[in-house]
């Protein structure tokens, strides 16, 4: 079972793999980037976010925010940041129509970020999206103000190219490397000791290649920029209900345990795996910490909700071919850089 388990975490793992082989790195000694991976659109997502933002700019006093948006999307929310009505957040609302931004957890987390984190300074780093919508009126505004003549005008013609270029080729990696070069500007526009905080689909921060699996994701690239000065953190596996769908009482060993079942979570296309059912077991950690580990772990990015050290899980796999088997993982409380690592142990 070892090289199954590890077979399922090796994309997560690849990432921080390709830190430790990096020469002529570029140098921005003190900086740092906590790069988030999300999945779009989730209240409790956007909840999470918005408390590390909060406490990053109140503890450590970071004010850049990366986001994956447009350039001109970026540039008018930090106009709307000054403004005492919410006319230019509504009219990007109206923009992000039929995309996962349209949705209310959205204008929850600009407004909380207005309120309680005024000095935020949005960066946009993706391509212009929208250029049809906001792209275009920016452009527009910025030639009323007499200011066709910019850097700012001539970064979001730059980044309207880029998105128009993307869905008339429909490449993935087209956009990942734009994203990337994007990224490397907005960063190295900031002094050298900058520390950001950037929020990003996981596909872009949490994997080793984009989604068409032809070019190394963002992150990657980026560490082959930069090095080892990023913490990613992959909030994609966090459920909207927290609640655990149904409790029980399990004899495991002869002791009774309280476990939570946090559902099952399809494995088809690992291999011989058919499913997974994740229960977390109550008051566990000092009867599961004694067994002697395996060898085998899962990350954070694998749960389908966060982990907190001490915790115990008990997960049943599924084969297509319908055998079972269980495994028994326990969070000591390590880390990588994507959150908790769990160990398997052998129950005897």
């Amino acid at each position: 079972m070892k090289k199954q388990i590890t077979k399922l975490t090796r994309i997560i793992i690849s990432i921080l793999l390709a830190a430790t082989l990096l020469s002529g790195c570029r140098t921005r000694k003190g900086a740092h980037a906590f790069l988030y991976g999300e999945s779009h659109g989730e209240q409790v997502i956007v909840e999470h976010e918005v408390a590390e933002w909060q406490r990053f700019y109140s503890e450590e006093g970071l004010r850049h925010l990366f986001i994956e948006n447009s350039y001109a999307a970026a540039a008018y929310l930090n106009q709307w940041m000054h403004e005492d009505n919410d006319d230019i957040l509504l009219q990007l609302y109206d923009d992000w129509a039929g995309t996962a931004c349209h949705a209310e957890s959205t204008l929850y987390f600009f407004r909380t970020i207005k309120e309680t984190c005024p000095e935020t300074v949005f960066h946009g780093t993706d391509v212009g999206h929208q250029f049809a919508s906001n792209g275009t009126r920016y452009l527009a505004d910025l030639e009323a103000q007499g200011l066709k003549n910019t850097e700012a005008y001539r970064l979001t013609e730059e980044n309207n190219r880029q998105a128009m270029e993307y869905y008339e080729t429909g490449r993935d990696a087209l956009r990942e490397n734009y994203m990337v070069q994007n990224f490397i500007r907005e960063l190295d526009s900031l002094p050298p000791d900058t520390k950001i905080m950037g929020i990003y689909g996981s596909a872009h921060v949490c994997y080793a290649m984009d989604m068409s699996g032809t070019v190394p994701s963002m992150i990657r690239q980026l560490i082959n920029n930069y090095g080892r000065i990023f913490t990613i953190t992959d909030l994609s596996s966090m459920r909207l209900e927290m609640e655990p769908v149904s409790v029980e009482e399990l004899n495991i060993n002869g002791k009774i345990y309280t476990a939570s079942c946090f559902g099952d979570q399809d494995l088809t296309g690992f291999q011989d795996y058919k499913s997974r059912t994740f229960w977390r077991l109550g008051n566990a950690f000092a009867d599961f910490s004694t067994y002697q580990k395996t060898g085998n772990y899962l990350p954070q990015a694998n749960y389908p909700v966060l982990l907190y050290s001490g915790d115990v899980w008990m997960i049943e796999y599924t084969m297509i071919d319908g055998t079972q088997f269980i495994n028994y993982m326990v969070n000591f409380g390590d880390k990588d850089n994507a959150g908790y690592v769990t160990y398997e142990v052998k129950v005897n």
